[in-house]
């Protein structure tokens, strides 16, 4: 089992547990050896560089039993930590309200639903959250691995799984993404066609039910059917492997079956795809046709989707999210044999308008602080998207190069060469350094001041299609403390105006000076991805607690440099009222000097008053103590990997229709109404033939016929499918 902690995670084996931090393994210990776990643990909390709660819950220990770790360590050392003893007491809770409780687990009540049967007293003397606790305790303890049953309602009905490509797009492992060596720091998870092992009918993956009636896995029928474009979609999905990755998910514990992965993916893909977007608007699918359209008996409601998707979440988010990242890494490269692969890397700031009390950062749309969430996005060459990290505490991008890179080196090996750009937050010294170091490549703007060159000098240039840039290979810029030199090309725009790229590596300063013009590629995606696929949607409501030793701003401090500034300008205003006064004799100087003393006072107390109050506290010391909250980052995370697959599935399509296009640009907007369009399904034993009815002009048209003959050569399959036929396409003018 793995379990993840930022960039770091541990490796669990039978009886012992590997600890790996950007896949070096730091330490291993058996399990039963608390006194070397206690001493990793506090050695990795001291760092800082993780979340708390996520190093107590990836060793298995409550926040409060790292809280006495990291006390302990503080005041005895590390002589200390062996001596620690597991606690616990027997359980008070009467034994009436455990068996009612396991009545009612019996029955088939799960936590909430168990918790709600109980009278009001029962309710007052235990919580919701521990009746969970019980009722996974009650499936752990009725698991028998000799009772097998099947997970599809209908014995007969095959449960259909994602389809098996061509020989030519055969996917690889998505586990590969950690496999390449030793620094991936992942044990290989089971294949997903490893048959796995049965479940008992106490704890059978069933199909669920829900007020549509049971989801068994139903062949698309002839007809009329709404949103059939959206089979392309799920067809491109299907071919990029996000099928296969979520299966092997499934095959963890406490993960759905393959058939409700495959079918909340599908339904969630097709509501983003018909312009919804979020989980929520699975409900516009609720169409007479919309059966067939998701290869069910019924159409789920949001509420299932969600739950599906969650459980999917809980089997491993990240796992999923890096898995699929190592698909589009590789799947994307294809540089010249004497240049880089060229990444991007950047953050984009999630704004928050709810209740809960988040951290603020940046948010450079609209130039101020608003609380919300900073993602760490990387971005290929194209402007595809990755993969993403998600910092609430709005981490600069220097801490997030490192990790990334070696995200991009655990997919394309030690071999390859990796080119990462991004801008000035994270043109730092130590930062260039440390990433020259490690052995990748970088390109980012030098930060300012910098002397401007004469117009002379730029005596080379590089089309870059709207303007002509001229440049010049300036002398190598000092980094400064014995860390080396890097590269620096000065380059002048049609403006007149002067910017430096920094660099490293032996590409050539033409193609230095090409990669940062195509930066603004990934602001473009950032753009697209919120209005089109709704990246900035909040998805998971849940939250967690910062720990109280978080180190936080202090509100207090912010407040006193605010009433600081209104005290200063209410002295300059003053100032220049007395100054613009006439003669000393008149009578409103005095009111004026007095109105001086009195912000002078103020500006002296409020000095005074700094002093004593630091600029950053532990958060316990502030007035945010108990308020101060972050999402939970697996279900968004979940969510977000099925939205950047749709983005990409959607930008090979669009550069398909773009061929044939007299107005290139207008092809996602084409391709946006073509997922919404209905067709007409003729399904017979060998293949499912969709004919799309979409509104378009004769130009359109004519592109949406290219499309349809080239996916056809690439016989893409509806996920769903019990038989995988071959999805034939064609649209009617």
């Amino acid at each position: 089992m793995v379990r993840w902690f930022g960039w770091a995670c541990t490796v669990e084996r039978q009886v012992e547990i590997e600890v790996r931090v950007s896949g070096v393994v730091v330490s291993r210990f058996d399990k039963a050896d608390t006194g070397v776990r206690n001493i990793v643990l506090a050695q990795l909390a001291a760092t800082g560089s993780f979340r708390l709660g996520e190093l107590a819950a990836a060793f298995g220990i409550t926040s409060e039993g790292l809280r006495r770790i990291r006390l302990a360590h503080a005041q005895q050392g590390l002589a200390a930590m062996g001596e620690r003893r597991r606690g616990g007491s027997t359980s008070k809770l009467p034994g009436r309200i455990r068996s009612k409780l396991e009545a009612a687990f019996a029955r088939g009540l799960k936590g909430a639903a168990a918790h709600a049967s109980l009278t009001a007293r029962e309710q007052s003397l235990i919580s919701e959250s521990y009746v969970r606790q019980l009722y996974a305790a009650y499936k752990r303890s009725v698991t028998t691995p000799s009772a097998p049953t099947p997970s599809a309602p209908t014995p007969s009905a095959p449960t259909p799984s994602a389809p098996t490509p061509s020989a030519a797009t055969a996917p690889t492992d998505s586990l590969a993404l950690f496999s390449t060596d030793e620094r991936a720091g992942v044990v290989a998870e089971p294949s997903h066609d490893a048959a796995p092992t049965p479940a008992p009918a106490a704890d059978a993956h069933v199909q669920p039910v829900d007020a549509s009636g049971w989801f068994g896995p139903v062949a698309p029928e002839s007809g009329l059917m709404q949103h059939a474009g959206c089979w392309l979609l799920l067809g491109m999905l299907a071919r990029d492997g996000v099928y296969e990755a979520a299966e092997e998910r499934c095959a963890a514990e406490g993960g759905p079956s393959p058939h409700d992965a495959r079918l909340a993916i599908d339904a969630f893909a097709s509501a983003l795809a018909i312009g919804e977007g979020c989980a929520e608007g699975v409900r516009r699918l609720a169409t007479p046709s919309g059966a067939s359209l998701l290869c069910a008996s019924g159409v789920p409601s949001p509420w299932w989707v969600r739950k599906t998707l969650g459980q999917l979440a809980d089997t491993g988010a990240l796992l999923f999210h890096l898995a699929m990242a190592g698909r589009y890494i590789r799947a994307g490269l294809t540089p010249a044999p004497d240049e880089p692969a060229v990444f991007y890397i950047d953050n984009h700031l999630r704004p928050y308008t709810g209740q809960e009390v988040l951290r603020r950062g940046w948010r450079m749309q609209t130039r101020k602080v608003v609380p919300g969430t900073s993602d760490y996005w990387v971005h290929d060459v194209e402007g595809r998207p990755l993969f993403r990290r998600e910092v609430p505490e709005h981490g600069s991008l220097t801490e997030q190069l490192a990790p990334a890179a070696e995200i991009l080196r655990m997919a394309l090996g030690d071999k390859a060469r990796i080119l990462l750009a991004f801008d000035r937050g994270g043109a730092f010294p130590v930062a260039m350094a440390g990433l020259r170091d490690l052995g990748f490549e970088l390109a980012t703007y030098e930060r300012g001041p910098y002397q401007d060159l004469a117009p002379h000098t730029f005596v080379h240039k590089v089309d870059l299609g709207d303007e002509v840039v001229r440049y010049v290979e300036d002398r190598a810029k000092n980094l400064g403390h014995g860390r080396g030199r890097v590269r620096r090309i000065c380059a002048r725009g049609k403006h007149g105006h002067q910017y430096n790229i920094l660099g490293s590596g032996p590409a050539s300063a033409e193609f230095l000076v090409r990669t940062m013009a195509g930066r603004w590629g990934q602001e473009n995606a950032f753009l697209h991805g919120n209005v089109r696929w709704h990246i900035n949607h909040l998805d998971a409501r849940g939250v967690q607690h910062y720990e109280p030793e978080t180190i936080v701003p202090n509100p207090a401090r912010r407040r006193l440099e605010h009433d600081l500034r209104v005290a200063c300008i209410a002295e300059g205003d003053a100032r220049r009222q007395l100054a613009r006064l006439p003669a000393a004799a008149d009578a409103r100087r005095a009111n004026v000097a007095h109105d001086i003393a009195d912000a002078e006072n103020v500006q002296r107390e409020l000095l005074a008053r700094r002093e004593s109050t630091p600029r950053k506290a532990p958060l316990a010391e502030t007035e945010l103590a108990g308020k101060l909250v972050h999402h939970k980052p697996g279900y968004k995370l979940t969510l977000d990997t099925v939205r950047v697959a749709c983005h990409n599935a959607e930008s090979e399509l669009a550069a398909i229709l773009a061929e044939q296009l007299s107005r290139p640009r207008e092809a996602k907007k084409l391709l946006a109404s073509l997922f919404a369009a209905p067709g007409h399904v003729n399904a017979n034993a060998t293949t499912l033939k969709l004919q799309l009815l979409p509104a378009a002009t004769a130009d359109e048209h004519r592109a949406v016929d290219h499309l349809c003959s080239t996916l056809n050569r690439l016989q893409l399959r509806v996920p769903g499918d019990p038989l995988h036929r071959p999805l034939v396409l064609g649209s009617q003018h």
